[in-house]
């Protein structure tokens, strides 16, 4: 689906903008329907830096990084909280140590204590990776979903606009 590569299809002048704020201190900016706040420190990192879309005056999603910094065409993440709301009143909350976003090669990864939460469910691994061309959500580490089933496994690939999902190595699943 178009609408899930918002997220990391951000404009590299964007980012540059973001980055090369001459003034020090808190700056929020609004370019192409994306909102970012955070504050520039002497070394070019911005301390928290929060990025954001709204449409139809609700919020869309919410990406929080304690640090970011940018590296060419890739910007890297410290202390990532990203919320979807894809629905009214129901949202996606992901989290991740570390994140890097490569706008050239389209493709986003969490790494680290890597958490999903949606209502009851839970989703926990050690990394997740979005290609965008492929529009597919994947990891090849191991993974525990829990709540109204149990799913332990390594690797899985997830296909957002499609609804499937494909368990590369299934070690146990039970349902309650």
């Amino acid at each position: 689906m178009k609408r899930r590569r918002w997220l990391f299809i951000i404009p590299a002048a964007f980012l540059v903008l973001v980055m090369g704020v001459v003034l020090w201190g808190e700056h929020v900016y609004k370019v192409s329907g994306i909102t970012a706040k955070g504050k520039l420190s002497r070394k070019g990192v911005v301390e928290g830096l929060e990025l954001s879309s709204s449409k139809g005056g609700k919020l869309s999603w919410l990406l929080k990084s304690k640090r970011a910094r940018v590296r060419g065409s890739t910007f890297l993440l410290e202390g990532v909280e990203i919320t979807y709301n894809y629905a009214p009143g129901k949202t996606i909350l992901v989290r991740g140590d570390h994140g890097e976003v490569n706008q050239k090669r389209q493709v986003g990864r969490l790494w680290g204590n890597v958490t999903v939460s949606m209502g009851k469910e839970l989703l926990t691994t050690k990394e997740l990776v979005w290609n965008l061309e492929k529009n597919k959500v994947a990891t090849d580490k191991e993974f525990r979903l829990q709540g109204r089933y149990l799913v332990e496994g390594r690797g899985f690939d997830l296909f957002p606009g499609k609804g499937v999902v494909k368990v590369r190595h299934l070690k146990r699943a039970v349902i309650f």
